[in-house]
């Protein structure tokens, strides 16, 4: 067998800013297996499939308490993306903020 090439180390990705994005791009790493990911490449363009994108999105929820929708990830593309979206949906569902307009109790919808 030839020999085969060492793999290529990647030294341009870009480190997290914030503790968010630190948490979500761990996951993200983990997930695709991509130690080499940064926070804003693109987690399809990693290699990332739908089922990943299952995976990644319930690894999100568990460690940030609160919902992450699936959807998002089609529309946050990148561990920057959605550490921005999920700081706004964790702070929509922080103690002491309204959770209703009417005050009825009903779940409200963040639009991000």
């Amino acid at each position: 067998l030839p020999d085969a090439a060492p793999p290529r180390v990647r030294t341009d990705a870009v480190a997290p800013r914030t503790e968010a994005e630190a948490m979500v791009l761990g996951i993200l790493r983990d997930v695709l297996r991509r130690p080499d990911a940064g926070v804003d490449d693109n987690f399809f363009d990693l290699g990332g499939d739908s089922l990943m994108a299952a995976r990644l999105v319930l690894r999100l929820r568990k460690a940030a308490g609160c919902e992450v929708p699936l959807g998002l990830l089609f529309e946050r593309q990148t561990a920057a993306g959605l550490a921005e979206a999920m700081e706004g949906i964790a702070l929509a569902s922080a103690p002491g903020q309204p959770e209703t307009a009417s005050g009825s109790g009903e779940r409200v919808e963040v639009e991000l």
